[in-house]
């Protein structure tokens, strides 16, 4: 069976120095470089990935869903926070091959209860470095299905490059 992880967003952000280093700039600008390198590491495994982020200026949404994308980004909204949701899809997983990923210790606490396995953010983002490198270029072909060869690329940008696109 696939690992589903689910992490504790800004518990990340703040907890892993490669990424906290982008909350200078700005929180979105770590939140990009998060989802990045998780969906590198989504797209060499089979693994899923839901990240959970709190929001109380907005009702709960799904930053991207698509049927299957990943990772999958959770913005709580103010009836609920990130940890209360983690919380709560960890009891409804209550399994081994769903892993929680944050140093909060009532959402470890509560995860552990419900079965799931646990993981620190640095340890998971040093996981998943080490998963995306060495595998230059590498993409399932589940990703491929639709993808442009060189020559259709090269097409559509000749047309852009000279306004012909507009």
């Amino acid at each position: 069976m696939a690992q589903h992880y689910i992490l504790d967003g800004y518990n990340v952000l703040y907890n892993v120095p490669a990424l906290a280093k982008f909350l200078d700039r700005d929180s979105k600008s770590a939140r990009d470089e998060l989802k990045i390198q998780v969906e590198l590491y989504c797209r060499a495994s089979e693994s899923t990935v839901t990240i959970v982020y709190d929001s109380k200026s907005m009702p709960d949404q799904f930053d991207e869903y698509e049927d299957g994308a990943q990772p999958l980004v959770v913005y709580t909204g103010a009836r609920h926070s990130a940890d209360e949701y983690i919380i709560g899809r960890a009891e409804d997983a209550g399994s081994r091959s769903t892993t929680i990923v944050s140093l909060d210790n009532t959402v470890r606490e509560s995860a552990a209860r419900a079965g799931c396995s646990l993981m620190e953010p640095q340890e998971f983002f040093a996981f998943i470095r080490k998963q995306n490198s060495g595998k230059p270029g590498r993409t399932p072909s589940k990703y491929r299905e639709d993808s442009l060869d060189q020559q259709e690329v090269r097409h559509w940008l000749s047309l852009f490059q000279s306004g012909k696109g507009e």
